[in-house]
């Protein structure tokens, strides 16, 4: 097993954990929600036991064109991990004739980042200056969707002339 590019490695190895702890919160953050909606006491803890977070995600801002907030994150975060996981594979396995859908698969996810970290930013504002109050799960969320954005835009150039190579 060959690696072409270690910082690109490493780069995708930290979106992929990124990703799915960001999945994992999305879960969680949906899970409790619906357990809150349908009343099962037994399922409550973790996001919902403390108030900021009961605040926020029971809030008009919770949800995006009548679609749940974590349900975004849930279905963005998983095509996120599987571009990566395509990505990652193409670090150990090259094939010259998948560069250019390589390249594509660059260009998808730094949109899909794009797009998710203005979703974080309108999120933040709302929990800092409207509701006055933060989710825990949901402030990690947003700063790690923020944080792989400013690692792909940092090494998006490094990441095309690999893949252009």
């Amino acid at each position: 097993m060959r690696i072409r590019d270690k910082t690109t490695f490493f780069l995708l190895v930290f979106i992929l954990i990124a990703s799915s702890v960001n999945l994992a919160l999305s879960i969680e953050i949906e899970s409790q929600k619906v357990a809150k909606e349908d009343g099962n006491i037994d399922l409550l803890g973790g996001c919902f036991s403390e108030g900021g977070c009961a605040i926020v995600q029971t809030s008009s801002q919770a949800t995006t064109f009548g679609i749940s907030n974590p349900l975004y994150g849930i279905v963005s975060f998983s095509v996120a991990i599987l571009l990566t996981l395509f990505l990652l594979w193409g670090q150990v396995h090259p094939r010259p004739r998948l560069k250019a859908d390589r390249l594509k698969m660059i260009h998808i996810l730094l949109i899909l980042y794009a797009l998710g970290s203005v979703m974080a930013i309108r999120l933040l504002y709302t929990q800092y200056f409207i509701l006055k109050t933060t989710c825990i799960y949901c402030l990690w969320v947003d700063y790690l969707t923020l944080a792989m954005l400013i690692l792909l835009a940092v090494f998006f150039r490094r990441t095309c002339k690999v893949y252009r190579a």
